[in-house]
């Protein structure tokens, strides 16, 4: 195996990582729905989003590629990028409505340099922009939430209003010795007055607002909102708990209400983020009452609650609460007809050999049903893998859908499409060192899976220590043991400095090596066991 040596001069180690900052990482891909032309061919278009440092604005840029994929019954025809990369500025959050004919846009306008930032929620059609609102002039709401933890972007099944969450509006606040600004009239028999000032709370402008930490600074008080598409007209929904805080929000069926998560403000906010042990719970909120409903254990923690195409359950994640975080959870579905909740995939106390370990993960994916409404779909860790699971809701039974030692996650699949166990799929490129990675498509009928390819060395390490890591399924030497799980496997990566050059771009010992082997050559100064996972 090829080592690279370290790099002595600041212009090579800076041009190394000029190049490593040119490649851009896949963060999602989206699946479009089937479209048939007129001489019988079929094909689909996968919408991919990506990131990229560009060092010269000092930012990280988001930009979105097109591909087209014809396909048979059987076969991928052909697959190809349609048209160039274009950037995606300011964009926020975007979802498509349940037919595809239109499409809403959170964007950002303004910054630090032009003053307040403005936010505008834009509704386009295929070939042009149908609407657009100003919601920080309509004040109705502070800053639209677009985090995954509480933001979301919902149509409702009729398509004519959206459902977001936003910070509440806080009342304005001044100082008790406020000048006031006088309005002195143009004609000279009448006296100054004072302006009709605006409801403000005087000594509150210092008040301290608890928010809900790392990553979620400044925000605090999330409200549930409706936006009317067709005449504009903005409400901030009522009969949500005092003492939770709203997200993941989506339209019930029949669009009678909404379904969101209400997470406990007791006994703090800090630190959210990272913590799915966090008290929540499932609610119902209808529009017509105002009543709010509890629809699962309040002694818990859920997330990610999603709504089947056949609009008749609900199925969520749920972890036990005030516990050590990222635990295992479950995997819960509730019947929105017979109010009665099930568990699908319950936790699994400890691994046996290369059976499914349970459910690592803090997010089921937005499109995780199947067009039949039987099967649910979600990315958990298998050990130091991150593999894709397909459990069938009545059986419960879990399939692993992927294999190898490759990580894997659910893209976001289109609409209505049928969905079997049968797999075809197709590469649409590989990817080298220093070229830009190209996503591996798989389809399953109803399903988007990407992945990239690992890169044969952490860009990092190898830029700083010209270090070369492996990864191996091995039982941990004795001194690492733990004598009540001396019987465990573990994964490790093993991370080999490189060996004493003999000169400028030589290798002393070239050879291979097997990961998880510790070298017997002296050469090598030092070896670094980082376990991963450990089941």
């Amino acid at each position: 195996m090829e080592r690279q040596v370290l790099l002595s001069e600041p212009e090579e180690a800076a041009a190394l990582y000029r190049g490593l900052s040119r490649q851009p990482a896949l963060s999602a891909a989206c699946l479009g729905p089937e479209v048939t032309t007129q001489y019988g061919g079929c094909y689909r278009t996968v919408h991919t989003e990506w990131t990229q440092r560009d060092l010269e604005r000092m930012e990280n840029i988001r930009f979105c590629r097109q591909y087209l994929v014809f396909h048979d019954a059987d076969s991928v025809v052909f697959a190809g990028p349609a048209g160039n990369s274009v950037e995606t500025r300011g964009e926020l959050l975007s979802r498509e409505s349940p037919s595809g004919t239109m499409k809403a846009v959170l964007r950002k306008a303004g910054g630090p340099g032009t003053g307040e930032e403005k936010q505008f929620l834009e509704v386009w059609e295929k070939n042009r922009k149908l609407k657009s609102f100003n919601l920080s002039a309509l004040e109705k709401h502070g800053l639209v939430y677009e985090d995954d933890c509480f933001g979301c972007l919902s149509w409702s099944h009729s398509e004519t209003h959206l459902l977001y969450v936003a910070e509440k509006k806080r009342p304005k606040a001044e100082s008790f010795f406020q000048t006031k600004a006088l309005d002195v009239s143009g004609s000279d028999d009448e006296v100054a007055r004072l302006k009709k000032p605006d409801q403000a709370i005087k000594g509150d402008q210092f008040l301290f607002y608890e928010d809900w930490g790392e990553n979620l600074v400044s925000k605090s008080t999330p409200v549930l909102c409706v936006l009317d598409v067709e005449s504009g007209n903005i409400s901030v929904l009522e009969g949500v708990p005092e003492s939770v805080s709203p997200g993941q929000a989506f339209w019930a069926p029949g669009d009678t209400g909404v379904v969101f998560v209400g997470w406990w403000h007791e006994p703090f906010r800090l630190g959210i983020r990272f913590c799915t042990n966090r008290r929540s719970a499932l609610y119902y909120v209808d529009l017509i009452g105002g009543k709010c409903e509890l629809l699962s254990d309040d002694s818990l923690a859920v997330s990610s609650p999603r709504l089947s195409p056949d609009q008749c359950r609900i199925v969520y994640l749920r972890f036990p609460s005030l516990v050590p975080h990222q635990q295992c959870g479950q995997l819960c579905l509730y019947d929105w007809y017979t109010r009665v909740t099930s568990v699908v995939v319950d936790v699994v106390p400890r691994q046996l050999g290369e059976n499914f370990s349970g459910i690592y993960c803090s997010l089921l994916p937005l499109g995780c049903w199947s067009a039949d409404s039987q099967r649910v779909v979600f990315d958990s860790a298998q050990r130091s893998r991150q593999d894709l699971f397909a459990v069938d809701t009545q059986m419960g039974s879990v399939t692993s859908l992927t294999a190898g030692e490759q990580g894997w996650r659910v893209g976001q699949p289109g609409q209505g499409w049928d969905w079997s166990s049968s797999m075809w799929g197709s590469t649409l490129g590989h990817s080298a060192p220093l070229t830009v990675p190209q996503p591996l498509l798989t389809v399953l009928r109803g399903l988007c899976l990407c992945r990239t390819l690992t890169q044969p060395a952490d860009c990092l390490l190898a830029l700083l220590c010209s270090l070369c890591p492996g990864t191996a399924s091995a039982r941990p030497p004795p001194y690492f043991s733990n004598p009540q799980n001396s019987v465990l496997p573990r994964s490790a990566r093993v991370i080999l400095p490189s060996p004493q050059t003999s000169g400028r771009g030589t290798s002393a010992n070239p050879g291979r090596r097997s990961p998880g082997l510790a070298p017997s050559s002296s050469s090598y100064p030092g070896l670094m066991i980082m376990p991963l996972k450990c089941f």
